[in-house]
């Protein structure tokens, strides 16, 4: 369940309030998914002639709503042997607590790499691994992982932070972190750098 919220709205000259519920759906498998139709009962309330008619009761209305069948396509073939993420926008932001270039030898930086991805939750983002490099030491920090509701779904976000420390003088080059992701905006393969 997403969001929830109550509203007033006039429909054909009369006053109905509006319940509305958003629902993320976050499929397991391929084929067709089907959703059973949703029942909602609500009382019609009468317009009071009097004050002293406050139980008055209503008309006992029940809605339902269609049956919806959704076909749930496959991982498409061509996509690498990582994380399965089908989304509509990944993004990948990178920060240092001391700049890289000002380090010395045994003193430590924060490097901090946060995912942000648009239609899914934040536990389906992978996690980064520090790709051990010599001469330089990581200390890996518990990942900080959660998501929030936009107006299209959900934005999940995870965020990975390691110490860093030069054991000795020198230049380093470290690996870039590259994530696949499935855009399902053109049905196409990107990457997140």
């Amino acid at each position: 369940p997403l969001e929830q919220k109550s509203f007033q709205r006039q429909m054909n000259g009369r006053p109905w309030l509006v319940h509305e519920v958003r629902y993320a759906i976050f499929p397991e498998q391929s084929g067709i998914l089907e959703i059973p139709s949703q029942t909602f009962s609500a009382r019609e309330s009468k317009s009071r002639r009097s004050f002293f008619e406050l139980n008055s009761g209503g008309r006992l209305v029940r809605r339902k709503t269609d049956t919806l069948r959704i076909e749930v396509l496959p991982r498409p073939e061509n996509f690498p042997s990582a994380t399965w993420l089908p989304a509509r926008d990944v993004r990948i932001e990178e920060s240092w607590s001391t700049p890289p270039e000002k380090l010395r030898a045994g003193e430590s930086a924060t490097r901090t790499i946060r995912i942000q991805g648009e239609g899914l939750q934040g536990a389906q983002l992978p996690p980064v691994s520090f790709s051990p490099t010599k001469g330089l030491k990581f200390y890996p920090d518990q990942p900080v992982i959660n998501e929030t509701e936009t107006s299209s779904g959900l934005l999940g976000v995870r965020q990975d932070s390691a110490a860093v420390v030069p054991t000795r003088a020198g230049t380093w080059t470290i690996p870039e972190v590259r994530i696949p992701w499935w855009d399902t905006q053109t049905s196409e393969l990107r990457y997140a750098v």
